[in-house]
């Protein structure tokens, strides 16, 4: 009985004494890891320069002072339709961010600025009224230069695309597109008396008008994260501005179709 008695005492003492001896053990601090680097996460901004061909389209509606007694203000006759390559280089800024949700997928969200120098010009003339007058000729002609410009765009697109290589993404994207164009004409009516010692006169109007507009833009591209916080991306992308009237109740009333093709090459810096 006392044996059991004095075991039992034993045991309670050391029970006591387990935890003060526990707390002058040395505790180890956890490991704390950082979080694997993705190169294909984070936000990023970069620059790009390229080069735009537009697929550009002018009509002279009802209302054309040319267009309605048969005429027009394009071309080497004075046609009324029109379609100007507006083409020309195009630079500009970017910024966005990515996330990698899969092993080989990537989404985004991308914004962008552009200059560009795209332009066209288009110039004609015709005899509208060639009659007898007198002892000579009463002639009147038309002269038309026309000129169409974009001088800049903008797009908030998203992007979605797949890795085909650990760093090589292959991607779609697509969103608004605004752009402010610019159309304008110089027109000149000559009349001439045609005989000896004739007179003639001659009226030119100058009218221009720039127009910013929304629209939608869709393109594709391949981007190469080749250093660890820089990547390279090749990239097209269709802009479409829509169809809008310039010079409106003026008597050189024009449609003018604004859609471009852009090709550019960009460069970005990534932060991790």
């Amino acid at each position: 009985m006392k044996q059991f008695v004095f075991g039992a005492i034993a045991v309670a003492a050391l029970a006591a004494m387990s935890p003060a001896q526990a707390a002058d053990m040395p505790v180890k601090a956890p490991i704390l890891k950082a979080d694997p680097y993705d190169p294909w996460t984070g936000t990023y901004i970069g620059g790009n320069v390229g080069y735009s061909w537009g697929d550009w389209k002018s009509t002279n509606p009802t209302g054309n002072t040319l267009a309605g007694v048969g005429f027009g203000n394009f071309g080497p006759g004075l046609t009324s339709v029109a379609k100007p390559n507006v083409d020309g280089w195009v630079a500009g800024l970017q910024a966005g961010h990515n996330w990698h949700i899969q092993p080989n997928w990537v989404v985004g969200l991308e914004g962008d600025f552009q200059w560009t120098g795209e332009k066209a010009n288009n110039a004609g003339s015709a005899t509208i009224l060639n009659i007898p007058f007198g002892d000579g000729r009463l002639i009147l002609t038309d002269t038309s230069i026309n000129s169409w410009k974009l001088d800049w765009f903008s797009t908030v697109r998203a992007r979605g695309g797949y890795l085909v290589a650990p760093t090589w993404l292959w991607y779609g994207t697509g969103g608004l597109a605004v752009g402010r164009a610019n159309y304008s004409n110089i027109n000149t009516l000559s009349l001439a008396r045609n005989f000896t010692g004739g007179v003639s006169a001659s009226l030119t109007t100058v009218l221009s008008e720039s127009k910013t507009e929304v629209g939608w833009t869709l393109g594709t591209g391949i981007e190469n994260q080749f250093a660890k916080n820089w990547s390279a991306k090749l990239e097209y992308l269709y802009v479409d501005l829509g169809s809008h009237r310039f010079l409106n109740l003026t008597g050189a009333d024009t449609n003018v179709k604004l859609r471009d093709n852009i090709v550019r090459a960009g460069l970005n810096y990534q932060f991790h």
